[in-house]
């Protein structure tokens, strides 16, 4: 929950993140070069893809590439991969790790988050063996973290209400014509856990985030 909190309404052409598996990756300077259109990585970043990323069935060269852009790792799904770990490969790159704390978040890039320039191959190689581990290698589904399971449980059914009463509110706009800018793609919902409640946002038809009051999550809200 906290990658769709961070990320928000990053996802344009100067700051574009994503997240992926835990993990949130900084794809800023690969955005205008992804083989699948810049277009594509603009409307689905800003949160969560992983889901998206796995569904498109990413090869093995393509998942190497976001691991060279982790700016940010959560230990806990690493260490989780370990343990369900069956192939020598997968506990031979977890074992990399295995000396390190075991959860928390940790900025990848020398400790301070930074995501060198694609056109310096060493640091991006090196970022990308120390972030191996971060994405499967073969397609899978979307991991979780042994973390607090209760909470985040509750988090992913507040999920649900909150992206329903989203979606509701696009439909009765129209699915954006009504809205000055348009609208690409859904609503987007992520828990505020400073103002307590779930907020929205959208990517305007400028390539642009809006974000949108927090009545847009409960429209239409029941008990």
């Amino acid at each position: 929950c906290w990658i769709d909190y961070i990320l928000a309404g990053h996802n344009t052409l100067q700051r574009c993140l994503v997240g992926l598996h835990g993990h949130a990756y900084d794809i800023t300077d690969f955005v205008e070069s992804h083989p699948g259109s810049p277009e594509t990585l603009l409307v689905q970043s800003g949160r969560d893809a992983t889901s998206f990323f796995e569904d498109l069935g990413h090869s093995m060269g393509a998942r190497r590439t976001a691991l060279s852009m982790c700016a940010v790792m959560d230990r806990s799904c690493v260490e989780a991969r370990r343990r369900n770990a069956t192939d020598v490969t997968s506990v031979a790159s977890a074992a990399k790790s295995s000396t390190q704390s075991s959860c928390g978040l940790c900025l990848s890039g020398n400790n301070k988050g930074i995501v060198p320039d694609r056109s310096d191959v060493a640091t991006s190689r090196a970022l990308a063996a120390e972030a191996s581990g971060s994405i499967p290698m073969a397609r899978s589904k979307p991991r979780r973290s042994g973390c607090l399971k209760r909470v985040r449980d509750d988090l992913n059914k507040g999920r649900i209400k909150a992206q329903l009463c989203a979606d509701r509110w696009a439909a009765s706009v129209g699915h954006g014509t009504s809205l000055e800018n348009g609208m690409l793609g859904s609503v987007r919902v992520y828990w505020d856990p400073l103002r307590g409640e779930w907020l929205a946002w959208h990517t305007n038809m400028h390539f642009q985030p809006e974000f949108l009051d927090s009545s847009v999550t409960r429209f239409g809200k029941t008990s």
